[in-house]
């Protein structure tokens, strides 16, 4: 870390450290200047979160505790854990919590988990009542082993989803100015060049636009096609503008991001359309789907290829969405709709 001497029009050392050479501790020192300057810290991170908790207990079952427990906009809770130095069962404690917090109720009744005082906060934050429908881990570390930056690529890759983020911190001391100063940077996923350039050009609509471009320069025709209408109509785009959000207005069902070949769609709950599931429903209307349960089935992940995927789709937000049923449509509602089938088409 460089310091800029704008007089002498000089870089100066900042000499880098550890923190435990400043004896400072995780709950003590870095968890509590999380807490108590959260803004700054998700800035530096680039992360839109709220923290609605710290030494949050996941379970009664066990002793332990979630450092930082936050939630995003669109209603996901985030478990940070933090580390100073390096810890290769930093994922794998983080990745249990995230299991342990699934188990929490959602919508209004995950509020009763959380501190009240924080519920109102809550309520005005986030962008829709579908509170814990599913959960995200950020890392935050001095140093990773191969063994944690490994495992999360192939957990990423396997399940298709941005569920893991590891952000590595570094700290650098100034003996002239007294003064301590922490950087963060993510190393994982890392940033392709789209969205580094995104993230330093962000300023209107147009910019958005261009740098939407280089994405999808990448994909095929039908995907470009569908994500440039898309956008010159102002969708909506998640907290981090790398997918389309679904609906417009409302509660988020649908996320929408550009692959080469395809459009990949994540489904978040689940729902019955005049008696037919929802995997069955898009499997009928989609050329080729593949269709697949998500979150132990209380999501589907799905794709569109050809033109009349993303005609149907749009039609199907826009319009058929409203005699929706949410709230079904998993694995046992399948399950029955196959009996039926398989009974209707045997005659019986």
């Amino acid at each position: 870390m460089l310091k800029l001497d704008s007089v002498s029009k000089r870089f100066n050392d900042l000499a880098p450290v550890l923190l435990s050479d400043l004896g400072l501790k995780e709950r003590e020192h870095l968890q509590e200047s999380i807490c108590n300057s959260p803004e700054a810290f998700f800035r530096e991170l680039e992360e839109e979160l709220l923290i609605i908790g710290s030494e949050v207990v996941p379970s009664g079952v066990v002793g332990d505790r979630i450092d930082v427990l936050a939630v995003e906009p669109d209603g996901a809770t985030v478990i940070i854990e933090l580390k100073r130095g390096s810890n290769k069962w930093q994922l794998l404690q983080a990745l249990s919590y995230a299991a342990m917090i699934s188990k929490w109720p959602t919508g209004e009744e995950f509020l009763q988990k959380v501190d009240r005082s924080r519920h109102d906060d809550i309520k005005k934050y986030t962008r829709t009542a579908e509170l814990n429908k599913s959960q995200r881990i950020i890392l935050v570390a001095e140093a990773y082993d191969y063994e944690v930056l490994v495992t999360a690529e192939w957990l990423n890759k396997e399940y298709d989803a941005d569920t893991i983020t590891c952000y590595q911190i570094s700290v650098a001391t100034d003996k002239n100015a007294d003064a301590q100063y922490m950087s963060c940077m993510r190393i994982y996923p890392q940033k392709d060049l789209a969205e580094t350039a995104k993230q330093r050009t962000r300023v209107n609509s147009v910019t958005v636009l261009q740098d939407w471009e280089s994405i999808l320069s990448r994909t095929n025709q039908a995907v470009a096609l569908f994500f440039r209408d898309r956008l010159e109509h102002n969708c909506r785009t998640n907290s981090r503008n790398n997918a389309l959000a679904y609906p417009q207005i409302g509660t988020i069902h649908w996320y929408l991001e550009p692959r080469p070949n395809a459009a990949w769609v994540y489904q978040v709950g689940r729902f019955n359309h005049s008696g037919q599931s929802d995997q069955a429903f898009w499997m009928a209307n989609l050329s080729n789907a593949d269709v697949a349960n998500q979150k132990g089935g209380t999501c589907l992940r799905f794709y569109l290829r050809e033109p009349s995927d993303f005609e149907f789709f749009q039609k199907a937000t826009e319009t058929l969405a409203a005699t929706f049923s949410w709230g079904t449509g998993g694995p046992a509602d399948e399950e029955t709709a196959a009996k039926s089938e398989s009974a209707a088409a045997s005659g019986s």
